[in-house]
């Protein structure tokens, strides 16, 4: 965490962190939640926020339901989630692209992804880019831990993955809307 901390620089609204490796993803909610780095590009969750994430994604995502802890999440609402090893799958972090409909799996541990990851493949683990794009296109903006970069229509949904697709909304509004549309769209197929 602290290499992610100095890397991207706390947001003003933010706690200073002193992160220990071994931590847990309920340990780092529970000691860090409310953090924000980079202008609002990653956040730790409150926890009931965190709690908040698991319900709605077990909605939209039942086939993992409950074999995770949510831990983080970025400007565009993605989820970052702990799956701990077990069920005949290693330990690892789950992205949720909640936009998109999809899970993806990252070959790290939490101190790994806060480390390395989020800082050495921020284009991939973070959007930068986009972001970057999408902060200069609204004058600066700094989104709050709250909030997040949406889309208006969901890409899962034939949504464009452009700027003029985005649109500033709460986040855990956000990740309820479109898991509730991804688990109807499983019932119908």
């Amino acid at each position: 965490m602290k290499s992610l901390v100095n890397h991207y620089g706390l947001d003003a609204f933010s706690i200073n962190p002193i992160f220990d490796s071994s931590w847990t993803a309920g340990d780092l909610v529970a000691k860090c939640g409310g953090l924000s780095v980079g202008n609002g590009i990653y956040r730790i969750p409150t926890k009931a926020m965190a709690t908040s994430f698991e319900e709605a994604l077990g909605v939209g995502f039942p086939d993992i339901k409950g074999r995770y802890s949510v831990f983080g999440h970025d400007w565009l609402g993605r989820i970052f989630a702990h799956r701990i090893a077990g069920d005949g799958h290693p330990e690892c972090i789950l992205l949720f692209e909640t936009g998109a409909g999809e899970v993806i799996n990252i070959p790290a541990t939490i101190s790994q992804l806060h480390e390395v990851d989020l800082i050495q493949h921020r284009r991939d683990s973070l959007a930068y880019d986009f972001f970057e794009q999408w902060r200069r296109a609204n004058h600066g903006i700094q989104i709050k831990i709250s909030e997040c970069a949406g889309y208006k229509k969901p890409l899962f949904l034939g949504g464009k993955d452009i700027l003029e697709n985005l649109e500033v909304i709460d986040v855990e509004v956000y990740t309820q809307i479109n898991s509730q549309l991804r688990a109807k769209i499983l019932r119908h197929q």
